[in-house]
């Protein structure tokens, strides 16, 4: 091979070697933003709020006093929807930080908001959150619900 030829193979090599380190920093960098992602939703105006993290897994629950009064099985809906509200919104999360660190990657993009979306689907505005027993009625003792635990 011809000194110039050398030349040209080198720089092609050290542009690639640069490229390869430019995208693993991004990668690294996507990494740091995906592990901090959360995402909040509250239900019965603030009274429960639940926190998922960039997995969809809750990493916070709350429920406040100001629910007194209100059904159990009210306030486990609640945060049932809360939740799964939360979760369907990590997919446009994910889309924006990935376009913002990696955009030219479209498939890679494409590919990891797509599993959000088919693990946490987004639900129309004001569709019933699912029930357990999918007969949409509460159970026949909720009336006796005593919170009390039993002592024998």
């Amino acid at each position: 091979m011809s000194p110039s030829g050398e030349d040209a193979l080198e720089r092609r090599i050290a542009e690639w070697s640069a490229r390869a380190a430019g995208t693993a920093e991004r990668y690294r960098k996507l990494e740091r933003r995906l592990s901090t992602l959360s995402v909040t939703e509250e239900g019965l105006n603030g009274g429960v709020r639940v926190t998922v993290g960039q997995n969809g897994l809750v990493t916070a629950m709350s429920a406040s006093d100001s629910l007194v009064g209100v059904r159990p099985s009210e306030i486990v809906r609640e945060l049932d929807a809360a939740m799964r509200r939360a979760q369907s919104r990590l997919a446009a999360r994910v889309e924006a930080v990935m376009v913002e660190v990696v955009g030219e990657d479209t498939e890679s993009v494409a590919a990891v908001v797509g599993s959000f979306r088919r693990a946490f689907p987004e639900r129309p505005e004001g569709e019933p959150p699912a029930r357990g027993r999918g007969d949409g009625d509460r159970d026949e003792d909720d009336d006796d619900f005593d919170p009390t635990p039993w002592r024998g």
